[in-house]
């Protein structure tokens, strides 16, 4: 009788279990963020009408490094700006050392770490919306467009026509870091419109067309020096015939040659993609031409890097509708134009707006420009946008 009273009460408890799995995995609480739905391998719950989600599936979204310190029972979230301190069983959070109060306390829920979301989204600056009609809450992410900025070469002073001067880059460098700027890849830019990541706030890419030596010989000592990322777009053809490029007269005009290629890629701060195999304007192509143009570059990036680069430049900025539906028949994950402003979102993969700092002094004048990115304005020193 013992035996079967304490199997009835075990049944009836892994029956209740069960139960509560059933009905917090059926909820139908639906979260999107930047209209694309999170799937979370615990379902999100309901508790005194506060949403509570898994805080690590849902901040590495955020590109946040989580900590967890069983002692104290405490979960850290951290990035360049922002660190997120939230206690098991606790009402009071920790914003940036500001205290919060929480309506609901964080829980474990399966090995799972739950907590309001809207808390959570709301620090990080983004709008959070509940639906209670369909159950759905909707993340808007504030920051929602990227500064890329574009160049072609650089000049030591007094060496050269055009290009960006040495001195002048380096001091938008140190601009850009001091001011708390993150360079990103295009494999986060990509993520970031495919709602897989959220960049952080001050997050930028830098990049170079064409392949010309003084990114390797200038360019890459200076970002290495800082351990900041750039992005560059190349021409294999170029660089296999290390031909002298004439608007480029009057300094060294050559490629950078595979060997240091390959010596930026190892470095892990230098990302390098497709720029087409020789440059050629490819909305004066037939649909076969650029695709030929596009693979061949990927083919030979590939044969010489051991990669395939998935994220392309248009030579002169030129593509078409043939070139749109060639990405989309390709594979390409991103796609960069010359056209000047910031990319966005709405931009689509394939036509992302690139910054363009031109190569004359005036780029950094005592006057500031500033651009509004949505979730606060940063200065771009650059004038004219």
């Amino acid at each position: 009788m013992i035996i079967r009273n304490c199997i009835i009460v075990l049944i009836l408890f892994f029956l209740t279990i069960s139960f509560s799995e059933v009905s917090e995995a059926n909820n139908g609480i639906s979260i999107i963020l930047n209209d694309q739905k999170l799937i979370f391998d615990q379902p999100p719950v309901i508790e005194d009408g506060t949403v509570l989600v898994p805080m690590r599936a849902l901040l590495e979204k955020f590109n946040m490094a989580i900590e967890y310190d069983s002692n104290s029972e405490t979960v850290t979230a951290k990035n360049k700006n922002t660190t997120i301190i939230v206690t098991i069983n606790s009402k009071i959070a920790l914003i940036n050392n500001n205290t919060k109060k929480l309506r609901v306390a964080p829980r474990i829920i399966n090995s799972r770490t739950m907590v309001p979301i809207r808390f959570i989204s709301e620090a990080l600056g983004d709008e959070v919306v509940w639906h209670e009609d369909i159950k759905t809450v909707n993340i808007t992410n504030k920051d929602y467009a990227l500064p890329i900025f574009i160049y072609h070469w650089v000049v030591k002073e007094g060496e050269g026509k055009g290009g960006t001067p040495l001195s002048k880059f380096r001091e938008q460098l140190d601009y850009l870091q001091s001011s708390g700027f993150e360079t990103v890849t295009p494999d986060d830019v990509y993520d970031w419109l495919s709602g897989k990541k959220i960049l952080g706030p001050r997050s930028c890419m830098i990049t170079f067309d064409d392949g010309n030596l003084s990114v390797y010989t200038l360019a890459f000592q200076e970002v290495k020096k800082r351990k900041m990322k750039m992005t560059l777009y190349i021409n294999p053809s170029w660089m296999d015939n290390q031909m002298t490029d004439v608007f480029r007269q009057g300094q060294e005009g050559y490629h950078f040659n595979w060997e240091q290629a390959r010596e930026m890629v190892d470095s892990g701060l230098v990302n390098i993609q497709n720029h087409t195999y020789s440059h050629q304007q490819l909305d004066l192509l037939s649909k076969e031409e650029q695709k030929i143009e596009i693979v061949k570059a990927q083919e030979r990036i590939k044969e010489m890097l051991g990669y395939t680069p998935y994220h392309l430049a248009y030579p002169y900025g030129s593509y078409n509708q043939d070139t749109l539906e060639l990405c989309r028949e390709l594979g390409v994950h991103t796609a960069v134009t010359v056209k000047n402003s910031i990319a966005e979102s709405k931009q689509g993969p394939w036509e992302l707006k690139r910054i363009s700092y031109i190569p004359v002094d005036k780029i950094f004048r005592s006057t500031e420009k500033k651009i509004n990115f949505q979730i606060e304005e940063y200065t771009c020193l650059k004038e004219n946008l």
